[in-house]
């Protein structure tokens, strides 16, 4: 696929990395690459949404209310605490509607929860690992229910979590590389 062939692309540049091409390396071809994810992961979940019209899902069975709110009590850095207020925000704005938008981008907070809060604890992070498979078999449920040939809607969605996910860490890859690369201040 295209977005495997820019990842190809994207991993051999990186082990190019110097002085002189590391602005276009980290601006253009990741950019890039993170747009087609985007793109695609954005696509799926808009065909998922114009079939599940009237889906609603319950934000208190999910049960992520008491372990955010246990994972917010134990942030004492400003910046950090900050930054999972605002979080928590988009939270809120995933949880206020309900649709089935709504539970792919809850989903998708979990894991920023998950990998953005600073420190969580192992029990902590078990039960966010919970939390969403709960989550992706509610997705699954609401999927078979109101999508027609939600079996290739599901691989779709598979496919673009996969990509996602492969994304974040290919990001976290090019930057590291980018940053700690000799000669490059």
């Amino acid at each position: 696929s295209q977005v495997f062939d820019r990842a190809k692309q994207l991993k051999q540049a990186t082990n190019e990395l110097g002085a002189d091409n590391i602005h276009q390396i980290v601006n253009k071809n990741l950019d890039t690459y993170i747009n087609e994810v985007g793109n695609y992961y954005s696509a799926v979940k808009q065909a998922g949404k114009d079939f599940t019209e009237g889906y609603t899902f319950n934000y208190e069975k999910t049960g992520l209310k008491p372990i955010l709110d246990e994972i917010g009590a134990k942030i004492e850095d400003p910046r950090i605490a900050q930054n999972y207020a605002n979080l928590m925000q988009r939270v809120g704005d995933a949880t206020e509607g309900r649709g089935f938008d709504d539970l792919v981008d809850l989903r998708q907070l979990v894991n920023e929860v998950k990998y953005n809060s600073g420190t969580i604890s192992r029990a902590q992070s078990e039960k966010l690992d919970l939390i969403k498979s709960n989550i992706d078999l509610e997705i699954k449920n609401a999927a078979e229910t109101y999508i027609p040939n939600s079996k290739q809607w599901m691989d779709s969605w598979n496919n673009a979590k996969l990509q996602y996910s492969e994304m974040k860490q290919l990001e976290k890859n090019v930057l590291f590389k980018a940053l700690t690369r000799p000669g490059i201040t």
